[in-house]
C-alpha cells in the first residue's frame, strides 16, 4: 500500500470510527478504527505531539486552531500518523461530526500529479463522487481541497479535505459532517478552523 493511501484510508478510518463513537469509549473508537479486536494501544493524556486545548484552541504538532464552538479536542487515541481530533456533538440521527489531521510526507505533498493520485486513493478506500475543488489559501498557502461521500451504517456522510503545509510540513485536514448538517453551519465549522490555523 502507498503511503498515501495509507494517510488517505487512516483518515478516513478514523473520522468515520469517531462519527459514531462520540461519548463512547476510546477503546471502542480505536478498535472500530483499526478493525481489530485486540486491546487498543490508547493514552490517558493527549497523543504525542498534541497538547490540550488552551483559550478555545485545539493544539497539534506545529500549529494551532479555533476549536468550533461545542466542540472538544480529544486526547485518548493514538493511532500512527494520527496528530489531532475534533469531535463535535452527535446529531438527531446520532451522526457525530469530526475533525482530523494525519501527517502527510511534505514532499509527496509537493509532487506531481498528487491531486489526481489522492483521488484514485479515496475512490480505493470505498469514498465517491471524489472532487478536487478550487484551491484556497489557508495560513497564507495555496491548499489542495477535495470533497467526497461515503457511508457510515445507517448514515450518510461528507467529507471536506485540505492538504495543509508550509515549506516543511503538511498534514490531511479532514472535516466530517453528517448528511443532516446543515449547508450553513458546515461552511461555519470550515471557516473557523481554516480561518484560524496558525503555524508555530
Amino acid at each position: 500500500m502507498s503511503k498515501m493511501k495509507k494517510f488517505a484510508v487512516l483518515a478516513i478510518t478514523v473520522s468515520f470510527a469517531l462519527a459514531g463513537c462520540s461519548g463512547s469509549s476510546s477503546d471502542e473508537a480505536t478498535q472500530s478504527a483499526t478493525g481489530s479486536t485486540q486491546p487498543p494501544a490508547v493514552t490517558e493524556s493527549p497523543v504525542e505531539g498534541e497538547a490540550p486545548a488552551v483559550d478555545g484552541k485545539a493544539t497539534g504538532d506545529g500549529y494551532t486552531f479555533e476549536i468550533p464552538d461545542g466542540w472538544e479536542q480529544r486526547g485518548d487515541l493514538a493511532l500512527p500518523g494520527l496528530d489531532l481530533v475534533v469531535v463535535g456533538q452527535k446529531n438527531d440521527v446520532g451522526f457525530a461530526d469530526n475533525i482530523t489531521t494525519v501527517t502527510i510526507p511534505y514532499e509527496e505533498s509537493q509532487s506531481t500529479g498528487f491531486e489526481e493520485a489522492s483521488v484514485k486513493k479515496f475512490e480505493a478506500s470505498g469514498q465517491t463522487d471524489v472532487v478536487v475543488q478550487e484551491p484556497v489559501t489557508i495560513a497564507g498557502n495555496e491548499t489542495i481541497r477535495i470533497t467526497s461521500k461515503g457511508p457510515k451504517g445507517d448514515h450518510d456522510y461528507d467529507t471536506d479535505q485540505y492538504v495543509v503545509s508550509n515549506g516543511e510540513k503538511a498534514y490531511l485536514l479532514a472535516f466530517v459532517f453528517g448528511e443532516a448538517r446543515p449547508d450553513a453551519e458546515r461552511d461555519a465549522v470550515v471557516k473557523s478552523v481554516t480561518d484560524s490555523w496558525t503555524w508555530s
